[in-house]
């Protein structure tokens, strides 16, 4: 877009029907491999993670008020969530094609696409050849995050769309110098704000991004004084400008969800340090590299480094002094870089949201191996036939593997364990919200996945609360007690009171009054797994206990 001396290279003729259908081809493959592995890996038990579940429960609430015509239950569902998007989209595919968590699970199948689609359209454009292209995607198959457990394309959450889009804005940025001001602005704004309705959080991450963008085009106009440099400074400052009022105002409209879970619970709640020490960070050191660790390792791979480091030599082998486009490069660099230093500021980490730099630097691989002045052909050729064919290779195998292959077990009997609190529930006839403590903080008794999969399995969307258990803060004896005191439903495991967690700590001064709740007061329904991971199930005696048969996973 943007910077000095680039001119976007004008796609050969070869960008007629045959790259459309390669594509075609490609993403047809993508769907039948997408059902399948859904089917064989995902959709027989409860959502795995806590995120998840929690859009999808938002999500199942926005369909039954789409069902139902009810406005009450549109609108909570879509007031749950600071970044309401997602859900949204789920509840309109499920309405349309049915079923439950499968539909939900297709929106990030197709944003996927769309990234695909608009990264080969890009590196297309930007090199004249739709070889290089397509190679881009083959690099991208190659990123471990695509088929990651936690934040990969079967999981419900707002990570991987967000990645997705970050990538689209990227391109939009790149290829915004092939249209005037007023279209590549546009153009830019509507990928932003695309990106903003699904993961506010990411769009932040635009703005250091623009302001570098904006202070380099400053240079370069003061620096040449021509047309094209003004014109690219207009470009720039509109866009940040353009960019920083409507996060302003998406912020002030969802300032109090903003607040509460950004401002309390990221930067001045206790919440974020207890988060920081279960990840094992205690020192500056180890929160500086996190992300690096993190991008390398889950959102990278192995895989993807090695054809990128391949692919990286052979450019370097093969420079014959052209000009490779140096400031878009610059820009993937940016757009990849900025992001982690602004998550890196966070006391709280997470292992997932590094993946919004997984695109920019595929993108940034590729422009560097892909030059449009290049003249070796030959070695570029190798090169994008490689990545074409690793990242296809990469791609097939992390499919035929088993996702929860070393937690299967437990994870049966998770889901087992849900169940029966659906059982227990339809038999009780409680009043809802319904209650439900847990002695240790484990994401194995997950309330909302539980409510999840009662939902897919009898339709019924329960208001399922976790109690004691529910936060990770110290608590007194006298507050734990009022927790317990409300529990329809309780579940002990065999580790409570030794973890690293302010909770675990106050939990293990009330274990004796717990023990002596427990005995009094609840019967016991049945257990779930064995050893470290055993769960027990127990109800309130004033409810009736339904007949289980003990689940060893």
């Amino acid at each position: 877009m943007i910077l000095r001396g680039w001119q976007a290279a004008d796609p050969q003729s070869d960008m007629q029907w045959g790259p459309v259908l390669v594509l075609a081809l490609l993403f047809a493959i993508e769907a039948l491999a997408f059902f399948h592995y859904a089917q064989r890996e995902i959709l027989w038990h409860q959502p795995e993670f806590y995120d998840q579940a929690v859009y999808l429960i938002s999500s199942y609430q926005i369909e039954a008020g789409l069902r139902s015509g009810s406005l009450h239950d549109l609108v909570e569902g879509l007031s749950r969530q600071i970044d309401s998007a997602l859900p949204l989209e789920g509840a309109g595919l499920a309405v349309i094609f049915g079923g439950d968590r499968l539909p939900r699970l297709f929106v990030n199948f197709a944003f996927f696409c769309l990234a695909q689609l608009v990264v080969f359209r890009t590196v297309q454009c930007l090199t004249g050849r739709s070889l290089y292209g397509i190679a881009t995607v083959g690099l991208l198959l190659s990123q471990a995050f695509l088929f990651q457990p936690a934040g990969g394309m079967f999981d419900f959450r707002l990570d991987f769309t967000a990645a997705c889009l970050f990538g689209v804005w990227l391109c939009s940025l790149l290829c915004a110098a092939r249209h005037s001001l007023a279209s590549g602005v546009a153009m830019t704004m509507l990928a932003a704000a695309v990106l903003l309705l699904h993961r506010f959080v990411v769009s932040i991450q635009m703005l250091p991004v623009l302001v570098l963008l904006t202070v380099a085009c400053a240079a370069s106009a003061v620096t040449y004084r021509t047309a094209q440099s003004w014109l690219r400074l207009r470009h720039a400052g509109l866009s940040l400008l353009l960019t920083f009022v409507m996060i302003g105002c998406y912020a002030a409209w969802k300032w109090a969800a903003i607040s509460n879970y950004y401002v309390e619970g990221h930067l001045v709640g206790d919440e974020k340090i207890g988060r920081a020490h279960e990840m094992g960070l205690f020192m500056l050191f180890d929160h500086m590299m996190f992300y690096p660790r993190s991008i390398a390792q889950g959102q990278l791979g192995s895989n993807f480094m090695g054809l990128a480091a391949a692919g990286l030599v052979i450019a370097a082998a093969i420079a014959s002094g052209s000009r490779r486009q140096t400031e878009l490069i610059g820009l993937c660099a940016s757009a990849a870089i900025l992001p982690l230093a602004v998550l890196t500021v966070d006391v709280s980490k997470s292992m997932v949201v590094a993946s919004v730099a997984a695109l920019p630097m595929a993108l940034g691989v590729c422009l560097i191996c892909f030059s449009p002045g290049e003249t070796r052909r030959t070695a570029t050729v190798f090169t994008a036939m490689l990545f074409i064919t690793g990242g296809g290779l990469t791609a097939a195998m992390r499919l035929a593997e088993p996702m929860f292959s070393n937690s299967r077990t437990e994870l049966m009997a998770a889901t087992a364990l849900a169940r029966d609190v659906g059982r227990q529930i339809a038999a009780s006839g409680w009043q809802e919200p319904i209650y439900l403590s847990v002695d240790a903080m484990t994401s194995r008794v997950n309330v909302p996945a539980m409510t999840v999969l009662i939902r897919e399995e009898t339709g019924k969307l329960y208001n399922l609360q976790m109690a004691l258990g529910a936060r990770v803060d110290a608590f007194d004896q006298s507050s734990m007690e009022a927790d317990l005191a409300q529990s329809h439903l309780l579940v002990t495991t065999p580790y409570a009171g030794a973890g690293p967690l302010p909770f675990d700590a106050s939990m293990k001064a009330f274990r004796r009054a717990f023990e002596a709740s427990l005995r009094q007061d609840f019967s016991p329904v049945g257990t779930y797994g064995e050893g470290a991971g055993k769960l027990t199930l127990y109800v309130r005696r004033t409810a009736p206990a339904t007949a289980h048969q003990d689940v060893k996973g």
